[in-house]
């Protein structure tokens, strides 16, 4: 199973994704975060739903996107123009060709994260694909089997105005507690941060790993809050007093 989930802040784009992958019974390592990084132009894609097809879309999104780009003397603006509608293409030949008229198509779903820069423009763009539509981000996204807990601690602990290294940090402390809580996701995970007019930069499993040991546990924070938090208030109290009484 997978969790993939997409986070924007004010210094660019952060793409993450787990390595465990189930199969019956069994579990292995498997690769959920592509990254195309290029001048002019930078992609990383996020996968979740079934693999095969997942890699299928992603060799076919970096075959449409480089084939665009080589065409000689491409405009730039042009492909920034074009790029929702290259993602579109494919991804509606693929749904056509093996999801929707598969009468076990809810089997066959995939979801994708997509991240795009375009270098002279200083440009990004951040999607959460529903079947063959990419749905624009402007803040963040969670997919996958362990969506529901990321979505819950973005929703509290997300700010637009969180930078760089913010955003790793709450990507890094996100992707433990679902890993660590959450069956069928785990096995390391993969970030990629995309920057506005530069080359990307991919995070291993093994600097993810480095980066959650700096991180306090979640239950340690949480009991520092409990022992020193308010008392309740009086009526509370009351209500104790007459349990009391009555036993």
């Amino acid at each position: 199973m997978t969790i993939i989930a997409g986070f924007r802040c004010k210094d660019g784009i952060l793409i993450c994704a787990d390595r465990e992958e189930s199969v019956g019974t069994s579990k292995k390592d498997a690769e959920k975060l592509f990254l195309l990084h290029a001048s002019p132009w930078n992609m990383t894609v996020a996968t979740a739903g079934h693999s095969g097809l997942c890699d299928l879309a992603v060799k076919r999104l970096i075959q449409a996107f480089l084939r665009a780009a080589m065409v000689p003397g491409v405009d730039m603006d042009k492909l920034e123009e074009q790029h929702e509608q290259i993602i579109i293409d494919v991804l509606t030949k693929i749904h056509e060709d093996h999801i929707w008229k598969n009468p076990k198509s809810e089997d066959y779903r995939i979801r994708l994260i997509v991240g795009l820069s375009f270098l002279p423009q200083q440009t990004q763009h951040l999607y959460l694909t529903q079947d063959n539509i990419p749905q624009p981000i402007s803040r963040y996204c969670c997919e996958g089997y362990g969506a529901d807990l990321c979505t819950y601690f973005s929703e509290r602990l997300y700010r637009d105005d969180l930078n760089l290294h913010e955003i790793i940090l709450l990507a890094a402390f996100i992707f433990r507690e679902v890993n660590d809580t959450v069956q069928f996701c785990g096995g390391g995970t993969d970030m990629t941060f995309l920057r506005p007019g530069a080359l990307g930069t991919h995070i291993s499993p093994q600097g993810f790993n480095e980066i959650q040991r700096e991180i306090p546990e979640f239950a340690d924070v949480t009991k520092d809050f409990w022992e020193s938090t308010a008392n309740l208030p009086g009526w509370v109290g009351a209500i104790g007093a007459k349990l009391h009484i009555v036993s």
